[in-house]
């Protein structure tokens, strides 16, 4: 148990101190309670680190937040108290001596701090994490004052306050409940989100759900939540999409005097057919957000059999069809289709990889369309091939691609780059980066110490080092590739291609429920990346 002098004890700024971990602390919020690991409050550089119970004390009943179940960490030694400051010194106006009776006594006014040095700490930790900084607002109530609310800027979309490095994964016994795992360093968190209760979530993008109704009591409205700040962005019904190629009157119409405005344009787009969306909330296989608009754009897209990427702003009436663009595929853009695999967001913008391997990027200056980034990728003829973007944790983007049906003797590949599979099928997995500058791929020999899981609904990476049970160097396929193509883990070392995982509930994937109460996160994570 750790004693009170313990748990008052600042950390000397002149050793230097690590994060600890192995605690766990418990965090109030109005729509519920939520635990994450790491109670420290990390200030970056040479400043001091703070424990949980000191920031909760120099808020006092004004703090949201409550400390449970703290553990000191056995490594973390107890210093001297030489290092603090003298009683009589007064080169610091922070701190304020006490005489108590027997010895002088140093308290730190915390709550006090100037407001340039607490908007120096808030901006640091909000670039290593959302997390470090709500539970720094949530320190006392001077510090709220100091720095943005969340939930008050970017109706809920300001890219500072996203939690980028953090999953949802649902309960299957509490409807609203969420386990937030970071995916970077392996911590994890509860939450309790009353959205949840009524709304079913279809997919995430930069750590924000996207809710839904399956019932028509909504109109099929989209919901963007933020788990961790509660901010909620309202999108118009996903049924209600126009078409970005207007009649032949307006167009004529509009264009008759010049460049029309944008008030003309608006009115224009207005006028164009509306596309046929069927109403189950299902149909949303994949989500992106592109910051090049104020405010931010969110791109959604529509699987079969409507083969569309729509896009709305918060408060918009409808959303809008992406043009097919610089796309040439008749056999679907004759109809307004899209050829598209996978979405994501890099960097402000939305991108969008082919089966094949062209990477494409949603323009949004103008009426929504697509334009070419990278189509160098040109499999044989024979060869079946499919492209997943994701996004790495040292800010680049990837591709990985799985070639089936490679012809040795058309393709250009080595026979040691070939895995076979049972039914003498050969394949191929390979990496690239995109160089989004330089509009090319970098071919690329693995993932490193990373485990990557790929699938059209989203695809995620993860360091083995902070979760030990994935495998590094490797790519984990989705549930529909184990269970059709029998595809397992494929480790880029070796080259080699494991079995698909066994799974004890029902071979059909739509009557599958995976969770955080009875799966391992890998498990979950294979089912999750590819829905049907």
């Amino acid at each position: 148990m750790r004693t009170r002098s313990q748990s008052r004890r600042l950390a000397d700024p002149r050793a230097g101190s690590g994060l600890c971990a192995g605690s766990e602390v418990t965090v109030e919020r109005a729509s519920g309670s939520l635990s994450l690991a790491n109670p420290l409050l990390r200030l970056h550089g040479s400043e001091a680190i703070a424990t949980a119970n000191q920031l909760r004390r120099c808020g006092g009943r004004e703090s949201r937040w409550s400390e449970a179940k703290t553990r000191s960490p056995k490594w973390c030694a107890r210093r001297p108290r030489s290092f603090l400051p003298s009683p009589f010194s007064s080169s610091s106006r922070l701190i304020h001596t006490v005489r108590d009776g027997v010895g002088w006594a140093c308290r730190r006014d915390w709550a006090n701090l100037p407001s340039e040095l607490l908007e120096d700490i808030a901006g640091r930790l909000l670039n290593d994490d959302i997390w470090e900084y709500l539970r720094f607002r949530s320190a006392c109530k001077p510090w709220r004052k100091c720095t943005d609310d969340p939930r008050l800027l970017g109706g809920g979309l300001d890219p500072r306050f996203r939690p980028h490095n953090w999953i949802a994964v649902p309960h299957c016994a509490f409807p609203s409940r969420r386990r937030l795992i970071n995916i970077r360093t392996g911590a994890r968190a509860e939450v309790n989100l009353p959205e949840l209760s009524t709304l079913s979530c279809f997919g995430i993008v930069d750590g924000l759900l996207v809710l839904c109704a399956h019932n028509q009591a909504t109109g099929g409205a989209v919901r963007l939540l933020n788990p961790l700040t509660g901010a909620l962005a309202h999108f118009p019904a996903f049924t209600d999409v126009r078409d970005t190629r207007p009649t032949t009157a307006a167009t004529l119409n509009a264009f008759s005097k010049g460049l029309p405005t944008r008030e003309e344009m608006r009115a224009l787009i207005m006028s164009t057919p509306k596309v046929e969306v069927p109403s189950d909330p299902s149909a949303i296989n994949g989500v992106a957000i592109d910051d090049s608009t104020s405010p931010a754009t969110l791109v959604l897209a529509l699987r079969h059999p409507v083969h569309r990427i729509i896009c709305a702003k918060p408060g918009d009436q409808h959303w809008v069809a992406v043009h097919f663009g610089e796309q040439d595929e008749p056999e679907y853009n004759n109809d307004g289709k899209i050829v598209f695999h996978t979405l994501l967001s890099f960097r402000g913008h939305c991108y969008v990889a082919t089966h094949r391997g062209d990477v494409m990027r949603v323009d949004l200056q103008g009426p929504p369309r697509l334009v070419y980034l990278s189509r160098e990728m040109v499999p044989s003829s024979g060869s079946s091939s499919y492209a997943y973007l994701v996004r790495s944790q040292d800010h680049r983007m990837l591709m990985v691609r799985y070639l089936s049906h490679v012809d040795l003797a058309e393709d250009s590949y080595q026979r040691s780059e070939i895995f076979t599979l049972k039914d003498g099928v050969h394949c191929r997995v390979e990496v690239f980066e995109v160089d989004v500058v330089g509009r090319r791929l970098i071919p690329l020999n693995g993932v490193g110490k990373y485990a990557v899981f790929v699938g059209r609904t989203y695809s995620i990476m993860l360091p083995s080092d902070k979760f030990p049970k994935l495998a590094p160097d490797a790519v984990y396929f989705n549930f529909f590739r184990q269970q059709w193509n029998h595809l397992g883990i494929y480790h880029f070392k070796d080259r080699r291609i494991s079995p698909p995982r066994e799974f004890t509930q029902d071979a059909y994937y739509w009557s599958l429920s995976p969770c955080a109460c009875h799966w391992e996160l890998a498990d979950y994570l294979i089912h999750d990346t590819e829905r049907w």
